[in-house]
């Protein structure tokens, strides 16, 4: 009696484990494949976010439920949590153009969120650097107080948030440069397009800071903003380098828009995921969502991200060239 008794928990323990794996790779396949539509629903979008979690979760539940119930259905999750894998991994095997000539612009961007009380970390940083152009997205007055006061030796402002917002983009430079403040799309969200020089010759930036994509309004405010900037880049004679924090992955459909309307390159290609967002977590949990990319006469020569400093996102270091013809 006893042995029966065991194995009837065994039997009872395995069927639990079992449908509990197998609701989770149902519903981890399930967003896989609906985030591929992402330009028909918000949630989808935000979905298609999350490739490298999707991939995890479905390789493990596929290995587990193979080893304790059904192997049929563990090879389906296998199979999906694969084609997770084949959309991250191109980002570690693009290989950049090479440079021409050693002149090159180092960038950073950084959402230092407006109530990061970590401020003086964050300007000792941004000294350390040396970068020639600084982006600070969601500055403040607050910010640009302190700033104006010297606190980055080297820098100074080069533009100023508009009146009308308590929000916005501050532009640090060592060298004057010419920047402009755009009002973009359907809510009429700040972007800054500077003009500075590359190897003796104009190159163009925009700095852009989309809404979050966290609702259907946010989504379409997102969308509605990238694809005028995408115009834009189109638009541009001069080489161009868009750069923010895009409340975007790779894989969301606002952001291959972009990419493809403006035939821009992604600066992830060859260095891998580096997510920036949320800044405090482990790598796993975290994705993607600041971002540079540029056109085709340019290349990235070296992209990383920075420490932890207070803010919900990590700060963007990218250098970037003109690219071998």
């Amino acid at each position: 009696m006893v042995p029966r008794k065991r194995s009837a928990v065994r039997t009872t323990a395995q069927t639990v484990v079992g449908l509990g794996l197998l609701t989770v790779g149902f519903f981890a396949t399930l967003a896989t494949l609906l985030g591929f539509f992402g330009s028909s629903w918000w949630v989808f979008d935000v979905l298609a976010n999350f490739r490298l979690q999707l991939a995890v979760v479905l390789l493990v539940v596929g290995l587990l439920y193979g080893l304790i119930l059904a192997r049929g259905a563990a090879f389906v999750f296998v199979v999906v949590g694969l084609v997770n894998v084949a959309l991250v991994v191109p980002l570690y095997l693009g290989s950049p153009a090479e440079a021409r000539g050693s002149d090159d612009l180092e960038l950073v961007s950084f959402n230092v969120q407006a109530s990061n009380a970590s401020r003086d970390r964050v300007m000792r940083w941004i000294e350390e650097t040396e970068a020639d152009l600084v982006f600070l997205l969601e500055s403040s007055q607050e910010w640009e107080a302190l700033l104006a006061e010297g606190r980055v030796p080297g820098y100074s402002i080069q533009s100023e948030l508009p009146a009308d917002r308590r929000f916005g983009i501050t532009v640090l430079a060592k060298t004057d440069v010419t920047t402009e403040l755009l009002r973009l799309g359907s809510a009429n969200d700040p972007v800054i397009r500077v003009e500075t020089m590359l190897d003796d010759r104009p190159i163009v930036i925009y700095s852009v800071h989309s809404r979050p994509a966290t609702s259907e309004a946010g989504t379409t405010m997102r969308n509605s903003l990238l694809a005028q900037v995408a115009e834009l880049v189109g638009d541009e004679v001069d080489p161009v380098v868009v750069i923010g924090d895009l409340n975007a992955t790779p894989w969301s459909s606002a952001f291959r828009t972009l990419q493809g309307d403006a035939d821009l390159v992604n600066s992830l290609d060859g260095y891998g995921l580096q997510p920036t967002w949320p800044g405090d977590l482990w790598f796993g949990l975290t994705i993607p969502i600041d971002h540079m990319l540029h056109t085709q006469e340019l290349t990235t020569t070296d992209r990383r991200i920075g420490p932890s400093l207070g803010s919900d996102h990590r700060p963007l270091q990218v250098t970037v060239a003109r690219a071998v013809a």
